[in-house]
């Protein structure tokens, strides 16, 4: 199964994992024929199994990577406790089993490396290891979140476009054991059973309503009861009563699901009826979330493997809509991103959960707080500076007045000065006169 054809899958997985401890966002330049090959013997495998997945454990389940490449390497080369004494290549497969839930491209440096690595273990591992379907699988979302655009800037657009070929075949949904149900999002109104999975046609683009969209968009929410409007502007939010309820009419025992930062990685719902698993730390180089990875056992013991977010935060790829942005815009874009060409209204996941919810809030209400104090210290500088610019106004107009004052001081006394010397010169003169006048007498 490694050669089909001309394409040498493993020589190509081995290329890509050559990366392992270099730099952060280092790339990989394989061949587009290459890509493209991936992409074809992939579409083939996964149209010839099911949408919905019946798989059985242990397996290992991993939420959204968004072209977090290394962070990727870092979860394979996670080993589970037991196995730590034997021979295993780290966590690399064949050594475990895995289900991805979604969301591989967009927003992270690098999706193409990300993408081609998860598409060649599926055409070396094809009952082993799974990928289902996330909202970024979809070409009205990562057209404009980056993937797009890195098709484009590294090959071609018709890379793209072949992508979108394959994510339009990808299974959307996974069974454990019979007892714990996966996929991307949540659940629907129109899931009444698992048959109605089954029945979605492939291959499909998502529609903006209905089971499929709801299967990749809805989100659990803690002030929902049953069912309510999606801050999203697409799907619904759904709360405890109608996990409980599907948990009970399908015999599940578990719902696992992704598309929502968590601040640990993983977080759960409605009395642990339900859990987030988000593998993506330090996501956009913008949040403080850790990373994690769900392991099955063969019991159906659940435990998680926690990346915790390293420091260094890389620098992300954007669409040219994005990059045009100034900065404190692109954040508050990636907080609220709104889609194009879906709906107006419609905002673009994964959003955040929980902890990271309060955390981004009280972040935010911090730094508002801190914008206030810098606000009303720049206008007490202000007020005094201006205070200060006027009594230095004042004391020199004090002083030219008094300058002025002094002046005309001055020049009265001199005036004075001038006519007592003139009366006396005429008094002088008058006495001489009138000397004469006797004197000639």
């Amino acid at each position: 199964m490694a050669d089909i054809g001309y394409l040498d899958v493993e020589n190509i997985v081995s290329r890509l994992l050559e990366v392992r401890g270099k730099k952060f966002g280092t790339e990989v330049q394989l061949e587009e024929r290459e890509i493209l090959g991936l992409c074809h013997a992939s579409r083939e495998i996964f149209l010839g199994q099911p949408m919905l997945l019946e798989l059985e454990a242990p397996v290992r389940i991993c939420g959204d990577i968004h072209g977090q490449y290394n962070d990727l390497l870092r979860l394979f080369e996670m080993v589970d406790e037991s196995d730590k004494k034997d021979e295993f290549d780290k966590g690399f497969p064949p050594a475990y089993n895995y289900l991805f839930l979604g969301d591989y491209v967009d927003r992270g440096k690098n999706s193409l490396e990300t993408i081609c690595l998860l598409l060649g273990y599926k055409i070396l591992y094809p009952e082993n290891f799974f990928l289902l379907r996330g909202n970024h699988e979809t070409s009205s979302i990562n057209r404009v979140y980056g993937f797009f655009d890195e098709c484009k800037r590294r090959y071609s657009v018709k890379l793209w476009k072949t992508f979108t070929d394959c994510f339009n075949c990808l299974p959307v949904a996974a069974t454990i054991e019979d007892k714990i149900f996966c996929c991307h999002g949540g659940l629907s109104p129109d899931l009444v059973s698992m048959e109605n999975i089954k029945k979605l046609p492939r291959p499909t683009d998502v529609p903006d309503t209905g089971l499929l969209c709801d299967l990749l968009w809805a989100d659990p929410d803690k002030d929902t009861k049953c069912w309510g409007n999606n801050d999203r502007g697409v799907s619904f939010k759904f709360g405890h009563e109608i996990v409980t309820n599907f948990l009970r009419q399908n015999d599940f025992d578990l719902i696992c699901r992704a598309h929502q930062v968590v601040e640990d990685g993983y977080e759960f719902f409605a009395k642990r009826q339900l859990v987030t698993v988000f593998s993506a730390p330090n996501y956009c180089g913008e949040f403080d979330n850790a990373g994690a990875m769900m392991s099955v056992n063969d019991q159906l013991m659940c435990h998680f493997h926690v990346l915790k977010p390293v420091k260094k935060k890389l620098k992300y790829t954007y669409s040219t809509r994005t990059l045009n942005e100034p900065m404190e815009k692109r954040i508050q874009n990636l907080q609220n991103s709104t889609i194009y060409g879906r709906t107006q209204t419609a905002q673009e996941g994964p959003q955040q959960s929980g902890n990271a919810k309060q955390r981004i809030k009280e972040k935010q209400e911090n730094q508002k707080k801190a914008d206030v104090t810098n606000s009303e210290q720049k206008n007490k500088e202000k007020k005094k500076q201006r205070q200060h610019n006027v009594t230095k106004n004042q004391e020199r107009a004090l002083e030219d007045k008094q300058k002025l004052n002094e002046d005309s001081i001055k020049k009265n006394i001199n005036k004075e000065k001038r006519k007592e010397d003139r009366d006396q010169k005429n008094h002088s003169t008058k006495q001489n006169s009138d000397q004469k006048k006797r004197n000639s007498k």
